[in-house]
């Protein structure tokens, strides 16, 4: 036997179908055949969700799949990404997390993992890089955090995305940490295909100042213009924040154009 019910006061429409003992629900999407959700209840005048629940977006992409018991969370639990790529993997017993969470980048690389008890962060939990390699151990005991661990390069933007702030966590147990900023690359030196590195000398007193620049190793169409652009903002930042690392400075910074990038 099949039903079909439009509810106009929702943005979708219910379809029930019965089956033995259990019936089926569909939500569609309103205006549409695009299915939404899809579950089962144990009888059709009744809201307690039994087995396979799945949703999808408007795409029609499946974005998450489980089970439910008595309309609470059980077993293994999925989501995906808009593309169709698996985003997260959980567990539940009893509607609450237990084990291994693991979340995943669109490109299906690991970027946290950890355990739960009872819906409570717990032991170990590991974060890492885009790239794939170790960002953050993370301990827990009863959902409180008691240690944190960097791993690897850790980067950070200020002033609006110019400059970037680099620590260094893999070296050594003092991490080392330095700025850089973001350059211009002229418009007329990637139209004639010119790469290559501008090494830029310079040379600051106790308070910062420049003392003096030059850009060495040319390669010409505005490029050596762009780097000395660059290092004044960064000279300034640094000026601005007191940080110590631009007093007497006496160094060659190589500033890279790399139409790859």
């Amino acid at each position: 036997m099949k039903i079909l019910v439009c509810l106009i006061c929702f943005t979708y429409f219910v379809e029930w179908s019965v089956c033995q003992s259990t019936t089926q629900i569909n939500l569609y999407y309103h205006g549409t055949k695009i299915l939404r959700e899809s579950y089962s209840v144990k009888e059709k005048n009744n809201a307690i969700k039994s087995g396979e629940f799945k949703q999808y977006s408007k795409d029609g992409n499946l974005i998450i799949a489980g089970q439910y018991s008595n309309s609470v969370k059980s077993g293994e639990w999925f989501s995906y990404h808009e593309d169709g790529s698996l985003k997260s993997t959980s567990a539940y017993i009893d509607g609450k997390l237990v084990n291994d969470y693991k979340l995943y980048s669109k490109g299906g690389i690991l970027i946290l993992a950890g355990p739960y008890i009872n819906n409570i962060n717990s032991g170990k939990w590991h974060t890492y890089h885009d790239d794939g390699s170790l960002k953050l151990i993370s301990v827990y005991d009863n959902g409180t955090l008691i240690n944190e661990t960097k791993h690897g390069i850790w980067t950070s933007t200020e002033e609006k995305g110019k400059v970037r702030k680099v620590i260094d966590y893999s070296k050594s147990t003092v991490p080392e940490y330095y700025y850089d900023i973001r350059f211009n690359y002229p418009a007329l030196a990637k139209e004639h295909g010119i790469q290559g590195f501008v090494n830029l000398e310079i040379n600051t007193d106790n308070f910062c100042n420049i003392k003096s620049m030059i850009a060495k190793d040319s390669i010409g169409y505005g490029c050596e213009k762009e780097v000395i652009v660059a290092t004044r903002e960064l000279i300034k930042y640094m000026k601005k924040y007191q940080i110590d690392s631009c007093r007497n400075l006496t160094k060659v910074i190589p500033f890279k154009f790399n139409l790859s990038n």
